[in-house]
């Protein structure tokens, strides 16, 4: 599908859909999420941008994982199964459907 059109130009999306708890349920392929194999399914999402998302809704915190196409976000995550806490710079990817984020209609 074509990209959603906003007035500051398409939007993007980092690929990662989320589940409850914040937990990354898919990574979309061909995204900068999955070619960057650093973030994987099962991990916590922890922060976006530095600011911290837990207790957030899925819906809140996809919202602000989405953005201008070629903008960038910091994610702050925790691997599933351990107690290290890591970051990654992820780069908006054009907005597929069904991605993280709000729909076309929002």
């Amino acid at each position: 599908t074509s990209p959603a059109i906003t007035p500051s130009g398409p939007v993007g999306t980092t690929g990662i859909k989320l589940g409850q708890g914040l937990r990354v349920v898919e990574i979309l392929p061909g995204s900068f999420a999955a070619t960057s194999g650093v973030i994987h399914e099962g991990d916590l999402i922890l922060s976006v941008d530095n600011a911290v998302v837990v207790g957030q809704s899925p819906d809140q915190v996809a919202r602000l994982m989405t953005g201008r196409v070629g903008s960038s976000i910091v994610l702050g995550f925790s691997r599933s199964g351990t107690h290290k806490k890591a970051s990654i710079t992820l780069t908006m990817n054009y907005f597929y459907e069904g991605a993280a984020g709000p729909s076309k209609s929002d």
